[in-house]
């Protein structure tokens, strides 16, 4: 890695397609290496192979990275690459949609069978507004102004929708293989497809995709009853279309 490499950082909101591209990044990159997760399983990794944090490595170390992902990459840390030029990439996507998603693994994940309108009442609204507040290191901030004005300097800001057109590029940015990825926990009402599934040795899983049960459908009356109670999601999203087709042009670059 050449220290004026840019150096991606994305900014994983769940269920909007991050698993994809984390399970993809870890299949064709060296992992911990050129490909760092800052989240629960790069640390259960670090921990067992007795492996430092990526913060606490020397520069020289620190600068073999090219793509950092989960919960605790946010933005800023490129600051400890200072010689790195920083692209931040996030996806978004339809609040009801995600909402959804949420709750279909979150019923398999945790193998419950709660009503949805019991999950839901206890749901954080605005979820997706919250996370990103986080992720562009802007905790407590009620403003969405603030959070946008961040969101316009993220190199790239894709939504789950046209992840299939931009997945090609952005794994090209990334260096890893723009084909041959497997699209993962994608939901399905089939129950003997999710049980087959769970039946295989988890890294089989990985390889041949990862289905959700698809436990309730999203209605047009409910979308838009979901889509109501989370009006800043609902803002986030719309920014988010609008400033994919202004950064498109950074995903099509050589």
């Amino acid at each position: 890695m050449q220290a004026t490499d840019p150096i991606y950082v994305f900014l994983h909101v769940p269920k909007t397609g991050g698993s994809t591209i984390n399970r993809h990044l870890k299949m064709n990159l060296e992992y911990d290496e050129t490909f760092v997760h800052l989240g629960g399983g790069g640390a259960r990794y670090r921990e067992e192979m007795d492996r430092p944090d990526w913060e606490d490595r020397s520069p020289e170390e620190r600068n073999r990275a090219r793509v950092l992902t989960g919960h605790r990459a946010r933005y800023g840390i490129h600051q400890l690459v200072p010689d790195r030029t920083p692209r931040y990439v996030t996806v978004q996507r339809e609040p009801a949609a995600r909402i959804m998603s949420t709750y279909n693994f979150r019923m398999q994940r945790f193998d419950v069978d709660e009503d949805f309108d019991e999950w839901y009442a206890q749901y954080p609204r605005n979820n997706a507004f919250k996370w990103m507040r986080n992720a562009l290191n802007l905790p407590g901030s009620q403003s969405f102004a603030e959070v946008a004005d961040r969101v316009r300097e993220l190199w790239f800001v894709g939504v789950t929708e046209h992840l299939d057109d931009d997945l090609p590029d952005l794994f090209r940015h990334f260096g890893a293989p723009s084909d041959a990825w497997i699209n993962q926990r994608t939901s399905t009402p089939d129950e003997t497809q999710v049980e087959e599934s769970l039946q295989l040795p988890k890294a089989d899983r990985w390889t041949k995709g990862n289905p959700t049960l698809q436990r309730e459908t999203l209605t047009p009356e409910l979308r838009e009853r979901l889509n109501g109670d989370n009006k800043r999601d609902v803002k986030l999203y719309e920014l988010a279309l609008k400033r994919r087709e202004r950064t498109l042009g950074n995903l099509h670059s050589e």
